[in-house]
Parts: C-alpha cells; sequence; structure tokens
C-alpha cells in the first residue's frame, strides 16, 4: 500500500567523511585542527592592488598563540573596550601535550593596542567568572567516590 505520492526527483544529500588514523594518544592533534577547517574554513577576501594597502600580509598579533589555543571572537564592545574570547582546542586527556593548560600574556600579545584591564565573563559576557563559579552546579555520576571535583 503506497502512503502517498513521489513529485519531483527527490531528496539528494551530499557529504564528506574524513578518516584520520593514528595513535589514540596523538589522535586529537589531527582531528581537532581539521574540525575547524572543515566547519570554519578560512575566508578569502580580497582588495586592490599590494601597493594600494600598504604591505601585503600582517598580524595583530605580535606573537603566535600557543597551537591549543584559538580565537573566538575578537570584536569591538564600546568605544573603549574589546570583547576577545579565547578558546582551549583539547580536552582533558585527548593529548598529553596539547590537553595541558595554555598561558598568554594579552599585554605582549597586541601589536596596536594597550591592555588597561582584563575582565573575565562567562560564555555568553553577561556575567562575570564569579558569577559563573557561583551558579556551577556540581553533578555527581552515578558510582562515583569522594566530593565532586573543584574549580
Amino acid at each position: 500500500k503506497t502512503r502517498g505520492r513521489l513529485y519531483g526527483p527527490g531528496l539528494i544529500t551530499r557529504g564528506k567523511h574524513f578518516w584520520t588514523v593514528g595513535a589514540p594518544s596523538t589522535a586529537a592533534q589531527v582531528w581537532r585542527p581539521l574540525v575547524d577547517a572543515v566547519y570554519m574554513p578560512l575566508q578569502p577576501f580580497f582588495a586592490g592592488a599590494a601597493s594600494e594597502l600598504g604591505s601585503s600580509t600582517s598580524s595583530f598579533l605580535l606573537q603566535p598563540l600557543p597551537p591549543n589555543v584559538q580565537i573566538v571572537t575578537l570584536e569591538a564592545w564600546d568605544d573603549s573596550r574589546t570583547l576577545l574570547r579565547l578558546a582551549h582546542q583539547f580536552g582533558l586527556g585527548e593529548d598529553a601535550a596539547l590537553s595541558q593548560p595554555a598561558t598568554i600574556d594579552l599585554r605582549a600579545l597586541f601589536a596596536h593596542s594597550e591592555v588597561k584591564s582584563v575582565d573575565e565573563r562567562g560564555l555568553a559576557v553577561t556575567i562575570s567568572r564569579d558569577e559563573v563559579l557561583r551558579r556551577r552546579i556540581q553533578w555527581r555520576a552515578e558510582g562515583d567516590v569522594g566530593s565532586p571535583p573543584q574549580a
């Protein structure tokens, strides 16, 4: 028994699959950057001749970020403040070296700006870090022993 009629050529979906092979201890080194390249590819921008721009390449960073950190947001928040959101790329235990905490000296990072103060905020930028920690729910999974981990 037919439940409906088919009109047109039907729905066709296409996708890409990426296979990487390597030891589990180093696999995240490959697939984390690959995920960024696939889902957030670089966007090409074009302008006039390089002589009109003053230089063909430049960076607002004085030094590179650590390999396990990326810039998520860099935008003017108001006339005197800039919103900078950084993300650590690797989860706990994904990679022996790249899962380790990263340290960044913001005062030494930017070429054309002076860092006057830093205010650490929650992901949506609406509450302070202290408020995020105050609101944190301490989850306990079945079988956990001892007290929940502290921040």
